[in-house]
C-alpha cells in the first residue's frame, strides 16, 4: 500500500514480480497528488476504478483521450537512467491527453512508471504538467516507489500490477 509520495518517502521493494507472483501495487489515490490522478480524458480515478496502461515510446508523439488509461508507462528499458531522460524524451515528443477539451488540467497528474537502466529497477511515481492537456517542457515527477527487477519483469509489468484503492 502506498500512502506517501516524494522521493525522500519513497520506498524500494525487492522481489516484486510482475508475471510469475502477479504481485500488486496498491495506490491510495486519496493520499496522492491531492487526490488529483486521472486518466487521459481527465477523469479523477477514486478507489476501485478499473484502469488501463498506455505505452510511451522515447521518440514517438503520444496522443490519448480514453476513459480509465490512468497509468503512463515508458517502454524503453534501456537510455533511461532517472526521469530527466524520460522528461528530455517528452520535451521533443510530447504527450496529448484530452485533446478535444482541456479536461485534462494542469496540476492532475498520471501514474507513470519507467525503467532506470543503471539501477535496474522500476520508478513508479506520477507526473503532472504545467499545461492543461499536453506534457511537454513542464512537467514534474514525483516518485512514489521502486521496483528492483529485470527488463524481463518490467516488460510484463501492466495495469493488473496496480490497484487504485
Amino acid at each position: 500500500m502506498i500512502y506517501a509520495e516524494e522521493a525522500a518517502n519513497a520506498d524500494t521493494v525487492t522481489g516484486f514480480t510482475a508475471d510469475a507472483a502477479d504481485d500488486v501495487v496498491h495506490i491510495d489515490v486519496s493520499a496522492i497528488n491531492g487526490a488529483a490522478l486521472s486518466d487521459t480524458a481527465g477523469t479523477a480515478m477514486t478507489a476501485g476504478d478499473a484502469h488501463s496502461m498506455i505505452e510511451y515510446t522515447v521518440g514517438s508523439v503520444l496522443a490519448s483521450n480514453t476513459a480509465g488509461a490512468a497509468f503512463l508507462k515508458v517502454t524503453n528499458t534501456t537510455g533511461i537512467d532517472e526521469f530527466a531522460d524520460v522528461s528530455t524524451a517528452i520535451d521533443a515528443n510530447n504527450i496529448t491527453f484530452d485533446a478535444s477539451g482541456g479536461a485534462f488540467a494542469a496540476g492532475e497528474g498520471i501514474l507513470t512508471i519507467f525503467y532506470d537502466a543503471d539501477d535496474g529497477e522500476a520508478v513508479l511515481g506520477y507526473m503532472e504538467s504545467d499545461a492543461a492537456d499536453v506534457f511537454d517542457d513542464g512537467n514534474t515527477f514525483v516518485e512514489i516507489t521502486s521496483l528492483v527487477m529485470s527488463t524481463a519483469e518490467y516488460d510484463a509489468f501492466s495495469a493488473a500490477n496496480v490497484d487504485f484503492v
